[in-house]
């Protein structure tokens, strides 16, 4: 089978790398000085296992939602699917209560009202969540920020600021502490060494479920 590459990028580096993206295009990044044969002879000898990743990308590509935000759509929270609607007469633009209900005069910017309200949420949960795990751990983080990334879903800094994604407060709570009880246990291993994962087995045990159901679903919780 021929591999077809979507897309070439040669700078400084000393070896070939290959990335699968989310709609299963394949990027390949090269030195300068290596030819495009030598490119194609590494593609091809790759071939079968870059066969099996972009199938799995592409069906992750076709199962992740496409937003309109009409009534009667599910989004999620906490793990669990709640309908929108529409509806006259709240306090605020969205709320939840037993269904996402959105005012139709902000049904324009849905999606802007959305990320906000789950933002709000994820600190408010993940801020809890971060305490408990660190008083558990006997350790002390200077921060917590909630960030728009996309492929990260925690993350530790040398400073001791915790990293979240607003877009993790979709998954059941018991992922939510996973990620949140692996990034408390970076603030003592800066790294995935074996006492690394002790760590978070200490901390959260069982995690290697949590783990592998964010792997499996992680591409459903976006927009």
């Amino acid at each position: 089978m021929c591999i077809e590459i979507s897309e070439i990028i040669r700078s400084r580096r000393r070896t070939i790398s290959i990335e699968i993206k989310e709609d299963a295009r394949l990027v390949v990044r090269a030195p300068y000085r290596i030819p495009d044969e030598e490119i194609k002879a590494f593609i091809d000898k790759k071939n079968a296992w870059i066969g099996r990743c972009r199938e799995e990308a592409m069906r992750r590509h076709l199962e992740r939602p496409r937003r309109e935000f009409a009534p009667g759509e599910e989004l999620l929270y906490l793990g669990k699917c709640y309908k929108l609607r529409h509806e006259h007469g709240r306090h605020r633009a969205l709320v939840l209560d037993d269904a996402f209900i959105l005012s139709p005069d902000h049904a324009a910017r849905a999606r802007e009202f959305f990320v906000s309200w789950y933002k709000e949420e994820a600190r408010s949960v993940i801020e809890k969540r971060a305490a408990f795990f660190a008083s558990m751990a006997s350790e002390s983080y200077s921060g917590i920020k909630i960030t728009s990334a996309r492929r990260t879903w925690g993350s530790c800094s040398r400073r001791g600021t915790l990293n979240f994604s607003w877009r993790i407060i979709m998954a059941p709570i018991e992922v939510i502490d996973y990620v949140i009880a692996h990034e408390v246990a970076h603030l003592s291993e800066m790294n995935h060494s074996k006492r690394f994962w002790s760590k978070l087995e200490e901390l959260f045990p069982g995690y290697k479920e949590r783990k592998r159901w964010l792997r499996e679903n992680g591409h459903l919780l976006t927009f």
